[in-house]
Formats: structure tokens, sequence, C-alpha cells
């Protein structure tokens, strides 16, 4: 059970201007403020693996997760694609990489009124260029990181830093609203709590040089995900501290845990991106850098890495020169969210009242974002007459007395906090954003469900507090049972 390790990193910022994800409207990236990376950790000890690829990207698309395989699988042969896990950190500041459109086709599929689409410049790349350019690098970071091995030694660590807070608001009646307004007499409490724990795994070679980390940190990479430059947000900054501390072939690979309902703004102390609104709050709170420019990712970037220099500087072990390691991938059926015949009849209504109001000849990107529900709401009505379940996968893995546990979804955090809570590891890794089954949108609460608003909406996603209900009790069953403890 000796430890063999490879850590290696690409970059993959686009070679050319890009269409950057996350938002509704076109946004053409104008510069690059940091580059985008792949970032891979491969274990292997006798025969199993574990082959974590963590991307500067808003999600793992289908499309994508389909290249990055067979672009691995044709370089090294070796590598056991079935049991990659490929996860995003979910920054919105880096390249559109959904090929198929799915918005703007199903809007296509109930009024005739053009879609008014900004002209995309040709200099622009394409998304299937940009899976085909992620997927070589990934496979020649892999291919490194094979080559590359070396026996290690591995240091678990646990930390607490304050990056998160929850982003729902809920106002007297019960009504929530995603990044809503707390200064006002209707407003109740926040709806949720926050994650403020991170998990660490410091990896060192044999001469106790440390050679990379994992962090398992309950934050999306958002705090500049409005603007119109390739960014890897916070995370960006997080490694180049690291680096300069501890040399540029120092490798981070940051992974995203349980956070749909979560993200870096405090909204009580809130303070507003820019114009009056943000002079009038910056002069009545006292509060963090402005998360939504540059100045927060670098604060955030700084706490994230001192705490992680400081913890590597106080590590007193366990050291692990060996490890048991077992990885298996599950196969899952979550029941979709469903809509009721009344949701279906308002949504109609909904839709073709708006429509009344549009005033130009063809839709504009607010006007796609204004009917992105009703119409959402409306497909669903038809899809959920051909099928019942969101089919996907889950990858679930135990290192030592330390868990990994993946998921599609942007995953509320209370899920998280279920499966943590439940698990019969030391310490269990969520990875959210993984590959399997394709994107799987927000995986709301029971209690956000009822709340309503953006993240909550049936439309946010395919699967409801049902399954999210079925997906963490199966990853806390099959997590106990590697432990060989089945009372879950």
């Amino acid at each position: 059970n000796n430890i063999y390790v490879g850590m290696e990193k690409e970059i993959i910022t686009p070679p050319r201007r890009c269409s950057l994800a996350g938002q509704f409207e076109v946004r053409i990236s104008e510069y690059v403020e940091s580059d985008l990376y792949v970032n891979v950790f491969l274990l292997t000890t006798g025969n199993e693996q574990l082959l974590i690829c963590s991307f500067d990207l808003v999600k793992i698309t289908d499309e994508l997760t389909d290249a990055v395989k067979k672009a691995v699988k044709k370089k090294i042969p070796a590598i056991c694609v079935e049991k990659m896990i490929l996860a995003a950190t979910h920054v919105h500041t880096g390249p559109v990489i959904s090929v198929s459109g799915v918005a703007l086709r199903m809007i296509k599929n109930y009024t005739d009124i053009p879609i008014d689409d900004p002209a995309i410049p040709e200099d622009v790349i394409t998304p299937e260029e940009t899976i085909q350019f992620i997927a070589e690098k990934t496979a020649d970071a892999v291919f490194k990181a094979y080559e590359n091995r070396k026996k290690a030694i591995l240091a678990p660590a646990f930390a607490r830093e304050a990056v998160a807070h929850q982003r729902r608001s809920i106002y007297l009646g019960g009504n929530a609203y995603m990044y809503g307004e707390t200064n006002t007499a209707v407003f109740d409490a926040m709806e949720a709590g926050t994650d403020t724990g991170v998990e660490l795994l410091y990896v060192f070679d044999e001469n106790k040089k440390p050679i990379g980390l994992i962090a398992n940190v309950a934050c999306p990479a958002q705090v500049v995900e409005m603007a119109t430059f390739v960014s890897a947000d916070y995370w960006g900054k997080v490694r180049e501290r690291m680096e300069e501390a501890l040399g540029e072939d120092f490798v981070t690979v940051g992974l995203c845990s349980a956070a749909g309902d979560l993200s870096p703004r405090d909204m009580v102390r809130y303070v507003p991106r820019s114009g009056e609104e943000y002079v009038k709050h910056r002069h009545l709170r006292r509060a963090d850098a402005n998360m939504y420019q540059e100045e927060g990712i670098h604060e955030i970037g700084e706490r994230l890495s001192d705490c992680f220099l400081r913890k590597l500087s106080k590590l007193n072990g366990p050291y692990w020169e060996t490890a048991e390691l077992k990885n298996e991938v599950f196969e899952l059926e979550l029941p979709i969210r469903k809509v009721s015949l009344t949701e279906f009849e308002q949504a109609k209504k909904e839709f073709a009242d708006y429509l009344r109001t549009v005033k130009g000849e063809s839709l504009t990107s607010k006007d796609v974002e204004n009917i992105n529900m009703p119409v959402g709401i409306m497909e669903r009505f038809k899809e959920q007459e051909k099928r019942i379940f969101f089919k996907t996968t889950v990858h679930i893995a135990k290192l030592g007395d330390i868990a990994f546990a993946s998921n599609p979804f942007e995953l509320f955090h209370d899920y998280g906090n279920y499966i943590r809570a439940r698990s019969h590891a030391a310490q269990t890794f969520l990875v959210q954003l993984a590959d399997g089954g394709g994107a799987g949108g927000y995986l709301p609460t029971l209690r956000a469900e009822k709340g309503g608003h953006y993240s909550a909406y049936v439309t946010s996603g395919y699967v409801g507090h049902e399954g999210g209900a079925l997906l963490s009790n199966k990853s806390v069953f099959e997590i106990n049972k590697m432990f060989e403890k089945t009372d879950a």
C-alpha cells in the first residue's frame, strides 16, 4: 500500500477571446485577469487509483466529460477513465462549454418572436473548440502526473476559515429571494447557515518537501462573476500565493464543497457592487472588501492561502506513507422534480402575459431572463411525461480514514452537513459540480422549495428535495460500507 502521487497543472485559458459562462447575457472576454487551470491529483496504490481534475470552469458538461475521458484514454491507456473525478470550481469568468443552447431552444418552442442574440465576433472561440482544447490540455496534465508519480507522504488536516455566506434571504410570510435585500422591515432571516470548515490533504515527497494540496472549500469562485475578463477568481490568488511560498511547481487542487445556497457575499453587511448604492452602503456599513470587485478575490485569496500555510507550518501528523484506497462509481436514478397541472397553466399564462409587454420586434437578453422560468416550467411538464428519473453517477472513495463523495449538482449546504454528520470517515471531502449525468443544476432543500425564487424554482435544476434525500443517504451508505459500518 505504498502511496505514489503525481500532481500537475496546465493552463486552460482559451487561446482566443471567448464567451463567458454563468450569466444570462452574452459577455465576451476583453482580457485575461488570471489564467484558468486544470489542477490534477493522481494517486495510485496497489492496483487502485484516485484521479481528481479540478477545472476553473462554471460546470462540467457531458460534452466536456466525454472529450476529456477520450483524450486521457488515448494518451494513457493505463488510466481507468471511468473513475476520474472531474470537478468545477464554479467560476463565472471562464469560457462557455455548453454546445446545446437549451434555454434558447426551449423559448423558440413557444414563440415565433426572434431572439436578439448579439453577434458573436469571428475571433471568439467556439464551445466545441474550447472543449477540445481543454480535453487535450487535461490529457497532457494527466500524462505528466502519471509519468512523474513518485513515492509520497500524505498529511490530512482540518481548518476553519470564513469565506462563504448564506445568499438566500427570507421575508415575513415565508418567501425567499436569492441575494435579497436585507435592509428592509419585511426581512426576517437568512434561510440557512453556512459552512466554515475546510478539509485539507497535504502532499509531500519522500524528503517531506510539500508538493501539493487538496483543499475542499464550501464556496463557489464567484467574486467577480459579472466581469468581462477571464479570471480564476479567488482560487487564482490562492494558487499564486501558495506558489510564491512553496515554489512554482506546487499544485493546489481546489474543490467546491456543497454550496448551492452560498456565495462570497455577506448579505447582512451587504455592500452593492458599484454606483451610488455602493457609496451609500459603504458609508453605512463596515464590511469586507467589495465582493464584486478584484479587491475581493485578493482578500479571499489571502485569507485561504494564509490559512493553508499556517496549517502546514503547524502540522505534526498523522503522516501517511501507506494507505488503503477504495474507489467506486455508482449509477443513480433520482426522481425528476415535477410540476403540477396548475403550475403549468399558471406558467403558460405568465408567458403569454409577458409577451404582450414586449415592445420591440425581438426578445432581448433581459426578456430571455424574465421568461426563462415559465418556459422552463412548461418544458418540465412535457418532459415529465416522458421520463421520471435524472440519471447520474457519484464517486465514492476511501483513502485511509478520509472519504471523497461527488455529485453533479449545486448542492445546498444542508445536504453537505447531513453527509458529513452521518459519515464514519474522519474527514469527508464533498465535491459538487462533478461529472456524471450532465450538469444537474441546483438541488434545493424542502425549505428552499417552499421559499421559492431562483435556485429553488423547479426550473433551477432537475432534482428536488426527494432526490436530495436519496443522494445524501446513498452517499452516507456507500461511505460507511467502505468503512465496514452499514448502519446508515
